[in-house]
């Protein structure tokens, strides 16, 4: 039972996952990010444009799954391009994000797992069962639909490659908690606009197929879930070795953090004319111990 609770509480991760890489130096990561996120910037944009003037139908944008499971992985992105810029920039930079079993690093964690599961289920369900080609859709409209339904899950696979990121199993039931969210506001959306978001949920069809329909996407979701869990496992056993590279970049970051700051407390000491005692660190060269990449 200890372990199980402490799987639920998310506790004992690494806060480092967040901003460094197996493949690629935290430099690169935040150039590569920053690219990224930009790009989601101008998608989202161009998406509420198009459902505002194209579609008009711009007070439905936040009733669609896509479009909040959008603004999740853009908020993703956002956050870990934050992060990766305040540790490439900040030598001494301590983030509430870069601390293990805080609050900051398990909503980090749970975020990332709800980007991951839902942008892998999105893609699939709408061009198996939503999309239907259309004689009006222009250059602009397909830019936005696959923009939203392919490039989500080339993002999420870009991150699976160059980040460190990991699902555990402790964010398993906040996923499905949001599932079953967006399963109530689907249907407040129903009450107020008398239209359903998607027809698989509409609960006036036979009994039969609704249920199925709602189990078997509270099944596949958890079935994604745990094969993206497996697979960041499965991806760090495979990067094992670059890995001890990585780790060994971060315990030369920490001496070197440590020792810039015993050279610049000496120099202190010294302008004041204290006595350093017989334990005086000697000055450290910073070009021979700051790695360029992992």
């Amino acid at each position: 039972m200890g372990k199980i609770a402490d799987a639920l509480s998310l506790r004992g991760l690494d806060p480092l996952r967040a901003v460094t890489s197996n493949l690629v130096s935290p430099q690169t990561l935040l150039g590569l990010r920053g690219f990224l996120l930009l790009f989601e910037f101008v998608l989202l944009v161009s998406s509420i444009v198009h459902q505002t003037l194209i579609d008009q139908k711009g007070w439905m944008f936040l009733a669609f799954f896509t479009n909040l499971t959008f603004l999740g992985e853009l908020a993703y992105f956002a956050v870990a391009t934050y992060h990766s810029y305040r540790f490439t920039r900040c030598p001494q930079y301590a983030s509430p994000t870069l601390r293990s079993d805080s609050l900051w690093t398990r909503a980090h964690y749970l975020l990332y797992s709800t980007v991951t599961v839902f942008h892998l289920i999105v893609p699939v369900v709408y061009w198996s069962v939503l999309y239907k080609p259309k004689k009006e859709d222009t250059p602009f409209s397909l830019y936005v639909n696959v923009g939203k339904h392919g490039m989500d899950f080339v993002l999420v696979a870009f991150e699976f490659i160059f980040g460190r990121m990991l699902i555990v199993w402790g964010t398993m039931p906040w996923v499905i908690g949001c599932l079953i969210f967006y399963m109530f506001w689907a249907w407040v959306v129903h009450a107020i606009n008398d239209t359903w978001v998607y027809h698989f949920l509409n609960w006036h069809k036979p009994a039969g197929v609704v249920t199925g329909w709602y189990l078997g996407l509270a099944i596949g979701m958890s079935l994604v879930f745990i094969l993206s869990l497996y697979a960041h496992r499965l991806r760090d056993r495979l990067f094992s070795r670059v890995a001890e590279r990585v780790e060994d970049q971060e315990r030369l970051q920490r001496e070197m953090r440590y020792r810039m700051s015993s050279v610049t407390l000496e120099m202190h000491e010294q302008k004041l004319g204290a006595p350093l005692g017989a334990t005086s660190i000697a000055p450290v060269d910073v070009a021979d111990t700051k790695p360029t990449s992992f």
